[in-house]
């Protein structure tokens, strides 16, 4: 079959995506260098097929931006359209992208003119003096976790007359090689090495894994440093190292993420099930298409994963609605770090089906979810609290840092940077309890469907992007006003670092710009947002002795909530200015009690109290208006989201 190529818009008509797709190994050649303009109908990649050149040319005169630079890139066999480039019509937007690309090549690639970075990653031409179009490498003289030597011989790769040694150029940790007998461009990725400088040194150990990389620890005495000094003092400093790496380094903040019910719904199916009665089932629950509104995965069998727990059982999972978006839009904004009470194998499996789907969009930004980032429950010293111990010394991460969980129950200590995340539930669960990943048991073959709704993780998207948004903005302007908190320079050799008004002296650390202001907070600037949103809103709560108790706890709970969101309430419903905008009684029913009465007479709006909840959840000041029917049944979840949704995601096309 021919390969074919497409060129897609996006829905701004800002950009065009250059697709390809072959059922065969193809090897495409750039015609035009990454960040060159070029003119429509300009040819700017070639391919060999059928013993003839075949040419892709440009649609609109812009700015070509490569998913992988380089004059020539071979595409492994692919059964869908994936992404090899992206032509910008605004010089602006490629430019972002062209930088982002800089940073990711300086970070991840080296050659003999660059410094070592984090991770260093070694084509052919790294490792050997001699040109070659195409290699097959022999053998491997070392192993992954070796540590090697500069200029030492560490395998080969076949030639002509005799084998072409492969050498090292650098001092370090290996981190991956290369399949052996498996052919490869002269500019793929041989291997990855951690330089011996970045070698995390397994100061601190909690139940068996370092606190600082979370590598597994089999005995101490086989660490890479032995004579490692295990003090608070020593992790605090390489804890501070890498939150600047990540603040100062990367510009990214921290978020930290839990998967069941965060960002998918699964449960365990026992005795016979086939995938296909499945879709088939769920095809005809819903009752029309999957998707109501575009996104990047259009259907049910893209968010639908299987897997295999033993003999008698398996996983069902289903993804979240919008996980790419999520992920796409965030993960250039934050360092993401797992945490699940799952095991570490579930969560994996989840993680690398996720990235292959990320892969088709942004594949300069992987990997996207490295192992040594990954807390599940084989990790965890207590079952029923989630502690970062085991990512950051306390204190150090505390104010870059969010959390999104659906159980708030977990993070005790970590109150403040908890975003609310509303609870997925896809699958209407059996009455065969939870297992011990906390995950639902269905003994029933015919699986129901009880949320065709959910878009929180758009909600999710964008609240965090403003966050991202205005601490960099706050960044700048404390820049731009000289009141930051910086590395200064006593002794040569010796720096020191102020950090939340301590000084922390005699620790060698690279040159950076800036550590962060002592008063620019991620926890601060979420509280600033929240209380935006029904900031000049002012309620009485009407609370009839009749309603069920946990109504009547519903409800007072709502008070704190739109007092966390800026809005005020009265004690008194004649203190209630009706002349004012958006002043509003709240309640659950409408009994006939004094002060339901006098809003009925004065004209103000009876808004049902699950408005605040939504509000709280979505992190918008919805419209009060659509909780005002008595005749509707508000604590359905599916009804609100059902007339929240086209509402919502009309803020969120963009994204």
């Amino acid at each position: 079959m021919r390969p074919k190529c497409n060129q897609n818009w996006n829905d701004a008509q800002t950009q065009i995506k250059i697709l390809i797709k072959h059922n065969s190994e193809l090897e495409v050649k750039q015609e035009v260098m990454n960040g060159k303009k070029v003119e429509i109908g300009q040819t700017i990649a070639s391919y060999q097929f059928e013993q003839q050149q075949r040419n892709i040319k440009a649609q609109i005169e812009g700015i070509i931006v490569w998913s992988q630079p380089g004059q020539q890139y071979l595409y492994d066999q692919i059964d869908s359209f994936q992404q090899i480039g992206v032509i910008y019509k605004n010089e602006v937007d490629a430019s972002a992208i062209l930088d982002d690309h800089k940073q990711l090549q300086e970070e991840l690639s080296i050659t003999s003119s660059h410094p070592s970075p984090q991770l260093v990653k070694l084509n052919f031409l790294d490792l050997c003096n001699e040109s070659r179009h195409q290699i097959r490498v022999k053998k491997w003289k070392i192993k992954v976790g070796d540590l090697i030597l500069t200029n030492q011989f560490i395998g080969s790769v076949y030639d002509d007359d005799e084998p072409l040694e492969l050498v090292s150029q650098i001092y370090g940790l290996v981190e991956f090689l290369a399949e052996v007998e498996k052919d490869y461009t002269q500019t793929d990725i041989l291997m990855t090495v951690i330089p011996k400088d970045k070698i995390c040194k397994h100061i601190r150990i909690e139940k068996g894994f370092c606190v600082y990389c979370n590598e597994k620890i089999i005995q101490q005495k086989e660490n890479q440093f032995p004579d490692a000094i295990l003090d608070d003092d020593t992790a605090k400093k390489i804890s501070i190292d890498l939150v600047n790496n990540i603040i100062n380094v990367k510009k990214k903040l921290i978020m930290v993420l839990d998967l069941d019910q965060t960002i998918l719904h699964a449960i365990k199916i026992f005795g016979e099930f086939q995938q296909s009665n499945f879709i088939s089932t769920i095809n005809s629950q819903q009752n029309g298409p999957f998707n109501t509104f575009k996104q990047l995965s259009q259907n049910i069998e893209e968010f639908y994963l299987e897997l295999n727990c033993d003999k008698e059982s398996k996983f069902i999972i289903k993804l979240r609605p919008y996980f790419e978006q999520f992920f796409v839009n965030l993960i250039p904004l934050y360092e993401i770090y797992i945490y699940t009470k799952a095991s570490r194998g579930y969560a994996e499996f989840i993680l690398n089906n996720i990235s292959k789907s990320l892969y088709q969009v942004i594949p300069e930004q992987f990997p996207y979810f490295h192992k040594n980032r990954i807390i599940s429950r084989d990790d965890t010293v207590v079952q029923n609290q989630k502690s970062l111990d085991r990512i950051f010394f306390p204190g150090v991460a505390d104010k870059y840092m969010v959390i999104l969980d659906d159980n708030q129950l977990m993070w005790t200590q970590f109150r403040d940077n908890l975003v609310y995340t509303r609870p997925f539930n896809y699958f209407k669960e059996g009455t065969g309890g939870k297992d011990v990943q906390g995950i639902a048991l269905d003994i029933e073959k015919n699986v129901q469907i009880i949320n065709f709704h959910d878009f929180w993780l758009l909600s999710a998207t964008k609240a965090l992007m403003n966050i991202s948004q205005q601490f960099w903005q706050q960044v700048q302007e404390s820049k731009n006003g000289n009141n930051i908190l910086e590395y200064e320079q006593d002794l040569p050799n010796q720096k020191k670092i102020q950090l939340d008004n301590e000084v922390v002296s005699n620790y060698n650390i690279q040159d950076v710009n800036i550590i962060i202001n002592n008063n620019i907070s991620v926890i601060q600037i979420h509280q600033q947002v929240k209380r935006q949103i029904l900031n000049g809103y002012v309620v009485y709560f009407a609370i009839a002795k009749k309603y069920p108790k946990k109504i009547i706890e519903d409800l007072e709970s709502c008070k704190q909530k739109i007092v966390s969101m800026g809005g005020t309430y009265v004690v008194d419903f004649k203190a209630l200015d009706y002349s004012l905008p958006n002043r509003l009684l709240i309640t659950y029913q409408r009994p006939q009690i004094e002060s339901i009465k006098q809003a009925i007479e004065k004209q103000v709006p009876i808004v049902h109290y699950k408005w605040i909840d939504d509000c709280e959840s979505y992190m918008l000041a919805l419209d009060y208006n659509l909780y005002t029917d008595e005749q509707k049944d508000y604590n359905d979840e599916q009804l609100r989201d059902s007339f929240l949704k086209p509402l919502c995601f009309d803020l969120y096309k963009n994204l």
